[in-house]
């Protein structure tokens, strides 16, 4: 539990969108009867339909941490009915299967469902997100992967190669994402924050020779991450030539 501190009381004229964040925010921090206090102003407050459903959503959590599970997704099922809330819905739903139940596989359900019943690239992200939430990386990427076929752009792409790395499947991940013909540096970057500094002196290395001379602020930022590697396995003087080669290249970019 966190403590919760500041707030601004009931009675200041507040708007009901600062209203539902802080609803958000005790709910998070599990301060649920402050959050309940915080429900009964703004539901006083709603007037259009979209702010009445932010509050039933917000209203099927605080139910559900007092264990009212029953009434928490009649609610919610019945919010679902309108369609333009549906992906609102499964996200709560899911967020008390999780959170409340401790249920990871109904959790993961919604989302599945979700896909089924609507394989759109926005719902295949949702679903990877949530297995990645759970660290599921392997399932994640079977959905992100989906979302990339479907968008085919750099979002997904990054969201499909970020999953495939964690599933320790790097050279997968390189085999997907090309850039002129060498590796992105984001992943030779994810390489080094999981101290994988020999395999990212290959690939740095690999990747510094096919950058093309026209490419001095993409080159520069190979050669610099490639001093921190040297600098971490302690070979001090290939470290200062990289730092070296790559400040003048900045410098002749921004003089």
């Amino acid at each position: 539990n966190h403590n919760i501190t500041g707030l601004p009381e009931l009675y200041d004229n507040l708007p009901i969108l600062s209203l539902l964040k802080i609803i958000d925010l005790c709910i998070e921090c599990e301060e649920y009867e402050t959050g309940r206090q915080y429900f009964q102003t703004a539901a006083k407050m709603a007037n259009n339909p979209k702010e009445k459903a932010a509050l039933i959503l917000r209203q099927a959590k605080l139910l559900a941490s007092k264990k009212e599970y029953s009434k928490s997704f009649e609610i919610l099922k019945n919010l679902a009915k309108h369609q333009k809330y549906l992906d609102e819905v499964v996200s709560t739903e899911a967020y008390i299967y999780l959170h409340f139940l401790n249920d990871t596989d109904n959790y993961l359900l919604c989302y599945e469902h979700l896909c089924e019943v609507s394989p759109t690239v926005s719902h295949f992200l949702m679903a990877g997100d949530a297995f990645c939430e759970i660290f599921e990386f392997d399932s994640s990427v079977t959905f992100y992967e989906s979302a990339h076929k479907l968008a085919n752009d750099s979002r997904t792409l990054e969201k499909y190669v970020t999953a495939l790395i964690k599933s320790h499947q790097f050279n997968l991940a390189v085999s997907r994402y090309k850039m002129i013909g060498c590796t992105p540096l984001f992943l030779i970057k994810m390489l080094y924050k999981s101290k994988k500094f020999p395999k990212a002196k290959q690939y740095l290395e690999h990747s510094i020779r096919l950058i093309m001379p026209n490419q001095p602020l993409i080159i520069a930022q190979y050669i610099e991450l490639r001093g921190d590697v040297h600098n971490v396995l302690h070979e001090n003087n290939d470290a200062v030539e990289d730092y070296r080669s790559a400040l003048k290249i900045y410098n002749s970019i921004f003089e």
